[in-house]
């Protein structure tokens, strides 16, 4: 009995079209477009510039033009978007999973960039007015877990997120109890303890909320550890820890600690 012999298909296949290649060829750039504009919106500015060399400039920068207020945004990198700020803008700063984040809303547009620390400070933002020295400059910098708030030749640590109103320039910290103002920043603070004689010299400053309980993380304090210079018995030179507490929304000292053991002893000042 024979087998029977199945025949092989000789029919071939058409090529695509020209027309089918030019609509693949024009969906598929959409597509990267897309793509590109989605990535470009949840950019991650990282604490590098593109050549990987640590970043030198803020993030964000808030310049003060009399009544005009300009936002500069960088990127990694190092394009610059400025914008107009208009009512109701804001910048946070915060810290989330190791990370901190910078989200920024101006009218409809709305921002979010992650900076990633390079074990080092990493400058955040700046904010600056024109008709003033640069001593006046507000800068914002991470380092680790916390941040650091800068204005001359001060800085002020916080773990606490801090906002930023770029029209008024106001920075404010948030507790568990919402929102704070802080009338009062942490040179002003500093430079009234000095005034006061309270101390000599100041070391660290934080700035934190005054307590855990529900009465008191609503109020937070700048927290200066400084230290005073007298003498024991008028003839011998000790230095003394000194730790104040001043309000925020007050300016006024609510607090003073020194061992006790110098409120007995006979140290003048």
């Amino acid at each position: 009995m024979k087998k029977a012999v199945q025949k092989k298909s000789t029919k071939k296949f058409a090529a695509p079209s020209p027309i089918l290649l030019a609509i693949g060829a024009i969906a598929s750039a959409i597509y990267l477009m897309r793509m590109s504009t989605l990535n470009n919106e949840d950019q991650h500015v990282l604490g590098l510039t593109a050549n990987g060399t640590p970043q030198e400039q803020e993030n964000v920068e808030v310049v003060n033009q009399g009544g005009n207020t300009e936002l500069k945004i960088r990127e990694q990198n190092q394009n610059e978007q400025s914008v107009q700020v208009q009512d109701k803008s804001k910048i946070e700063l915060q810290k989330e999973n190791g990370k901190t984040k910078v989200n920024i809303k101006v009218g409809d547009m709305e921002r979010e960039m992650e900076v990633t620390d390079q074990n080092g400070e990493v400058p955040l933002l700046k904010i600056s007015n024109k008709n003033q020295d640069a001593a006046s400059e507000v800068k914002v910098e991470s380092k680790g877990d916390k941040f650091n708030l800068k204005q001359g030749d001060l800085s002020a640590e916080t773990t606490l997120p801090i906002s930023i109103d770029p029209k008024t320039s106001a920075v404010s910290v948030t507790t568990p109890s919402g929102n704070v103002l802080l009338k009062t920043l942490p040179t002003v603070a500093v430079n009234n303890i000095l005034k006061s004689g309270a101390v000599d010299k100041v070391g660290t400053i934080k700035i934190e909320t005054l307590g855990n309980s529900a009465s008191t993380s609503g109020t937070v304090v700048i927290t200066a550890q400084g230290t005073k210079t007298g003498k024991l018995l008028g003839l011998f030179k000790v230095t003394i820890p000194v730790t104040i507490k001043v309000d925020t929304s007050t300016g006024k000292e609510i607090s003073k600690e020194e061992p006790i053991l110098y409120k007995i002893l006979p140290v003048s000042f």
